[in-house]
């Protein structure tokens, strides 16, 4: 069962500025869990199953539009996430799987349209994502847990120019696209699985991952008749993808003990 709380404020009858804003607050509970389920599979009793472990989520976004003349717009935009996976049967150092997990979106945009033959415009975005998970390899030995802290972030560019008819009966349009994401897996471990810098089964701390991709793109249209056009496009894409499936792990010596579940530093 889950139970959502919901609240929203909106402008109204504006032409200037329109706003809205949303905030939730979810809270996800089961019943009739049968742990001896687990207990068959060498599972911890702990463990969360992302699908179906309680959980609060809080929710917030907004959405800004800016409109001091008629032919100018400015969009900004926010929303937070945050959730906590719970475990009321078992105490925190005994509970595994997904403990909590948040994202931030932040974005603003700026569109020029002077008259219905030219249109200019950009947005850039921000994202970040991080989470905390828990885990292990021994149902009685804590020296076996590790933790993972997800971080990732994400920067996007969209810039576009339209120009439609200034040239009789022909529309062309051109945008550029442009995304950099960065993103690593943090692990910390208890001494049994790192002894020592050569101990057989030491954990390697994986390697950052990185991508970055550029896209640019020309639409040329021109109008045989009203409802008849021929047209061409052009397509430019570039990827460069560095991640740990595209080599070998990093060779960083992982030490220390597990963080306890409740740790969100």
């Amino acid at each position: 069962n889950e139970n959502t709380f919901r609240a929203s404020a909106d402008t109204v009858g504006n032409e200037y500025i329109s706003f809205r804003s949303l905030y939730e607050h979810a809270e996800r509970r089961g019943d009739l869990f049968h742990a001896a389920v687990l207990q068959e599979a060498n599972e911890k009793l702990g463990m969360r199953h992302y699908d179906v472990a309680d959980r609060d989520r809080d929710r917030v976004t907004i959405v800004t539009n800016l409109m001091p003349t008629g032919d100018v717009g400015v969009n900004a935009s926010v929303a937070w996430t945050k959730e906590t996976f719970l475990n009321p049967e078992h105490a925190s150092e005994s509970s595994f799987g997904l403990q909590d997990y948040a994202s931030q979106t932040y974005g603003i945009g700026l569109d020029y349209v002077p008259g219905q033959s030219v249109g200019v415009g950009a947005s850039y975005n921000y994202d970040k994502y991080s989470g905390l998970s828990r885990s292990s390899r021994s149902l009685v030995d804590p020296n076996f847990n590790w933790t993972t802290d997800e971080d990732q972030k994400g920067h996007s560019f969209i810039a576009y120019v339209d120009l439609l008819k200034v040239i009789q009966n022909t529309e062309v349009r051109f945008s550029y696209d442009y995304s950099k994401y960065n993103g690593m897996y943090l692990y910390a471990t208890g001494p049994a699985y790192s002894p020592s810098p050569a101990a057989a089964g030491r954990v390697a701390q994986l390697p950052g991952l990185a991508a970055h991709e550029n896209r640019f793109s020309a639409d040329l249209r021109y109008f045989i008749r009203r409802n008849v056009a021929l047209g061409v496009a052009y397509w430019y894409d570039s990827y460069k993808v560095s991640d740990f499936a595209l080599g070998p792990p990093g060779e960083a010596f992982v030490s220390g003990f597990a963080r306890p579940a409740t740790d969100e530093s």
